[in-house]
């Protein structure tokens, strides 16, 4: 090139002895179709030919603010033919794209991530080409604050509708479940058959949980699939109004519990139950009592048939302040001179009596790394 007097002249000159195929946007879909397809694949390529043309025209007759915002007014009558069909035809790219992804919004032209879909991300390609948008991040960047506003905003409405996230849960209550129908495998073959009672009763509650939280798991996938666009929008929008110093819209809708949290609370829930297990296990061997402990009637809650003979039945007496609430009669060892009857369990702290109560919300609870069900772990 040292003798050229212009460059770009045979840089040009060359290309065009190369005969490239012109790839710009006016390929359409016949030309994409190979000559040796069938004869459906040209049916079908002349179809989607139709279709964009018919699109390009229905804007350039009514124009949405996307295709205005990148292209601006669409020629008058009065403009040349050739604009006025240049202009058709990018309008008509780019809906055809929006139709096919599903884009409703009318403020948004492209998808802002690539498509695994080869003829939709081509199909996207051209769009970017038809609107002479030079990457995906331009479309944001493209936004007043008022638009990505309004993208993070409704985002927040659709997190406002979410539904709690039990996948987490879920994988944790059928690993317990599981792992109570091994235990109850393990008694019955020790012939433990309290023992493997007392898991049973727990898998099949397990089970039940499990159950419950598939059907709130699968809520939850349904709304993450029908949102994802929204929210991956709505995030590229907040970034891009904090790159420009700008702060996004406050929010103020209360996300879902963090599984930190429910972590944190179920562990203290389960330490409580094991330090009450832990001390009825310790008075029972120190009395020679037999563990697990057999069931037995609460003293002082004796059936009305099994009283001692002659003796009336006390009616139930109302309690002070509490509508409708009745007071259970005294046992016979409050009276003075008969002797108090032993206690059948150790006296239990108020806060770990409340936190042995089995919740079908927890996982598998930790009696039965005693050989004790729920209920039988309650004071």
């Amino acid at each position: 090139m040292d003798g050229a007097r212009s460059i770009a002249s045979v840089l040009h000159g060359r290309l065009q002895r190369l005969q490239l195929p012109a790839l710009r946007c006016s390929v359409t879909w016949a030309q994409r179709t190979p000559a040796n397809a069938p004869a459906l694949a040209h049916e079908l390529a002349a179809g989607l030919d139709d279709r964009r043309r018919e699109l390009g025209e229905r804007a350039l007759a009514n124009p949405e603010p996307w295709l205005t915002r990148h292209l601006g007014a669409p020629p008058g009558p009065e403009a040349s033919s050739v604009l006025r069909e240049d202009y058709a035809r990018r309008a008509g790219t780019a809906a055809a794209y929006r139709e096919a992804r599903g884009i409703t919004d009318p403020q948004q032209a492209v998808s802002f991530g690539p498509h695994s879909e080869p003829e939709l991300e081509a199909l996207r390609k051209d769009t970017f080409r038809a609107l002479e948008i030079t990457d995906e991040h331009a479309e944001i960047r493209a936004m007043s604050r008022g638009e990505l506003e309004a993208q993070v905003l409704e985002s927040d409405r659709a997190q406002a509708t979410a539904p709690q996230d039990t996948s987490s849960q879920l994988r944790m209550t059928s690993q317990a479940e599981a792992d109570a129908w091994q235990q109850s495998a393990d008694a019955e073959a020790e012939h433990d058959q309290v023992r493997a009672e007392n898991a049973r009763s727990l898998a099949t509650a397990l089970a039940a949980e499990t159950n419950r939280l598939e059907a709130a798991n699968a809520r939850y996938e349904e709304w993450s699939a029908r949102t994802a666009n929204t929210r991956e929008i709505a995030g590229k929008a907040r970034a891009e109004l904090q790159r420009r110093g700008q702060q996004p819209p406050a929010g103020k809708v209360p996300g879902p519990r963090r599984l930190a949290d429910w972590w944190r609370g179920f562990q203290a829930d389960a330490d409580a139950v094991d330090r009450v297990i832990e001390r009825e296990h310790q008075v029972a061997i120190s009395d020679d009592q037999p563990w697990p402990p057999e069931r037995k009637p609460e003293a002082g809650h004796d059936e009305p048939d099994a009283a001692a003979p002659g003796r009336e039945p006390q009616l139930e007496q109302p309690r002070p302040g509490i509508p409708g609430a009745r007071t259970e009669p005294e046992p016979e060892a409050s009276k003075p001179g008969t002797p108090r009857p032993e206690a059948a369990e150790p006296e239990v702290p108020a806060e770990a009596r409340k936190s042995s109560h089995c919740q079908l919300g927890n996982m598998c609870h930790p009696g039965l790394l005693y050989g004790l069900s729920c209920k039988e772990a309650r004071p």
